[in-house]
């Protein structure tokens, strides 16, 4: 049955906000303004809709785009989600499906309404840490230092940035103008022995959590761990304000390395889809 997206809100803060925190944010942001015009969730049992879910979200995107996320293995569930979608997704470009139950692409509903081109493990899974003290500590160095940005840190920041010592691609003074769809975005500014050394944003997209969307250290100070002194500052910043960090998207090996050295675990793995309808 198709249910009420507030209604799944509440569930899924109810189980774990820290845990459900991309369904949540997403469900608060969704709309003409947000990546995510709309999300629909189709469920086995409103007692217990968690066990057995369908999730759709539709992507503002010109192209069209739709994906599906199905956290059940009951198929009867998953048919009643894919005939909505058929009646909504003509024209769209692709569609994702995603679940952590490979066997679901051997449904016969599946097979019927789409034809499967291509499935794949991601790579940059979602890590996530519910208190400070599932922190793993690095030992005390003299040298680095990291803070909330300040109007000095970022004056430092255009000084190095005129002096050619910055990345202009991913590291350059714009990066504080940045605030995307999110309520509050966080800096923080790493030092080295007093030079800029790398930074970290976070935004506040849901709820009381800063989702960790960027850690950059610049080429000459990489190697020595400085990006985990950056986490776990900002994450006990966050414990110490009463916010939750999480560890969003690791989009590469080095990040997800950060990530399990600061303690953050790591979300199931999800199989993800490529699928074109059939018709």
């Amino acid at each position: 049955m198709e249910i009420d997206n507030k209604y799944m809100l509440e569930c899924f803060r109810e189980k774990d906000e820290v845990f459900y925190y991309n369904s949540c944010k997403n469900i608060e942001l969704a709309g003409d303004d947000y990546k995510i015009r709309e999300i629909r969730y189709f469920i086995k049992d409103k007692a217990d809709p968690l066990s057995d879910y369908v999730e759709i979200r539709i992507y503002d995107d010109e192209d069209g785009f739709i994906s599906v996320y199905a956290a059940t293995k009951d198929a009867g569930l998953l048919c009643e989600a894919l005939q909505y979608l058929l009646k909504i997704s003509e024209g769209v470009r692709e569609i994702s499906l995603r679940t952590p139950f490979a066997e679901i692409f051997s449904y016969k509903c599946v097979f019927d309404y789409f034809n499967v081109t291509e499935t794949e493990c991601p790579v940059n899974p979602v890590y996530y840490i519910h208190c400070a003290d599932e922190l793993i500590r690095l030992p005390g160095n003299k040298d680095v230092q990291v803070n909330p940005v300040t109007e000095k840190d970022k004056l430092d920041v255009k000084e190095a940035e005129a002096a050619g010592h910055l990345d202009p691609e991913s590291f350059n003074s714009e990066i504080f103008d940045y605030c995307g769809f999110y309520k509050d975005t966080k800096f923080f500014i790493l030092r080295v022995k007093g030079k800029i050394a790398g930074y970290l944003r976070a935004e506040n997209g849901f709820s009381n959590i800063y989702d960790i969307g960027w850690v950059y250290v610049l080429p000459e100070y990489r190697g020595h761990g400085y990006a985990a002194y950056l986490v776990l500052f900002f994450s006990d910043y966050c414990f110490e304000k009463g916010f939750i960090p999480q560890y969003g998207y690791a989009i590469n090996h080095e990040s997800i390395k950060v990530a399990k050295k600061c303690g953050y675990k790591c979300d199931p793995q999800t199989i993800y889809a490529k699928a074109l309808e059939k018709r």
